[in-house]
């Protein structure tokens, strides 16, 4: 794990590859990683008991909801984290299948995705998760957008949208550029910027996509995550295509910890101070 300070990047060694990051409500930084759940803060990284490394094809795999509790997907199921102690609540080998991503709701409900599809628990993340019908999986991606829509992205199946009970596809045959689609997020236009596996970034705004690969300037069209800092500018992190930030029209590049060509940014947050 990389964070910016004073114009130059301190590492923490926590080991392998880094699966998630986020900042929870008390400021500290946690991150998913092969090694297993660390928590970054007071100039450390400690290992959280309780949780382990998440299936490879997770990626986003924390989220916190508004009680202060964190909600982690981790190879065994998805499990609540609070008061320093995590609790299975749905395991991996229940009717849902393999959970690998998870979103807590502005509603209190707890959104996953799996290799069987879209699924919810209620608040709190009691009773049984509840299958979404039409929603394919593997899901990997979730976003709740500022009008309380839900955006699932896919992984070969392209993007659904949620809507007041609706559900609404779009895949290659309309328009997408790839139907891989790895990381999601909306900025303070509400414009939906949709990260793909071969596809590069692109930004949606019904019912146009405007693409930003390789022919805009990236050295890379896999976008592994794509994330807002607290001004609202847009970072994007690629597989192997370097670190960008939006500046105007384009995707400025940025300093990386080592070559682009060895480097892949699979996860960022930022902290209260807006440092990456």
């Amino acid at each position: 794990v990389a964070q910016a300070q004073d114009g130059r990047q301190k590492v923490y060694a926590i080991g392998g590859s880094v699966f998630a990051l986020m900042e929870d409500a008390g400021g500290g930084i946690w991150a998913s990683c092969r090694n297993g759940v660390f928590k970054v803060s007071g100039g450390g990284a400690e290992r959280q008991p309780g949780l382990v490394s998440p299936l490879d094809t997770s990626w986003n795999v924390l989220s916190g909801d508004a009680s202060g509790r964190l909600w982690v997907v981790d190879s065994t199921g998805l499990k609540q984290v609070r008061d320093g102690g995590a609790r299975m609540m749905v395991p991996n080998s229940s009717p849902a299948g393999s959970i690998l991503t998870a979103l807590a709701g502005r509603g209190g409900e707890i959104w996953l995705g799996t290799s069987n599809g879209l699924f919810r628990l209620g608040r709190a993340g009691g009773a049984d998760p509840h299958p979404l019908a039409g929603v394919k999986g593997p899901v990997v991606s979730l976003l709740e957008d500022r009008d309380g829509n839900l955006w699932a992205g896919t992984w070969g199946h392209g993007l659904y949208r949620v809507a007041g009970g609706t559900v609404e596809r779009w895949s290659g045959g309309d328009g997408l550029p790839d139907d891989f689609v790895r990381t999601l997020a909306e900025d303070s236009e509400g414009n939906l910027w949709i990260g793909m596996r071969s596809g590069g970034l692109g930004r949606w705004q019904q019912p146009r996509l405007v693409p930003y690969g390789t022919p805009e300037g990236l050295q890379g069209n896999y976008a592994t995550t794509a994330v807002m800092d607290p001004s609202g500018v847009l970072w994007l992190g690629t597989w192997r295509g370097g670190l960008y930030k939006q500046s105007g029209g384009r995707l400025d590049p940025q300093q990386t910890p080592l070559p682009v060509s060895r480097f892949t940014v699979r996860a960022m947050a930022f902290d209260r101070t807006g440092r990456p």
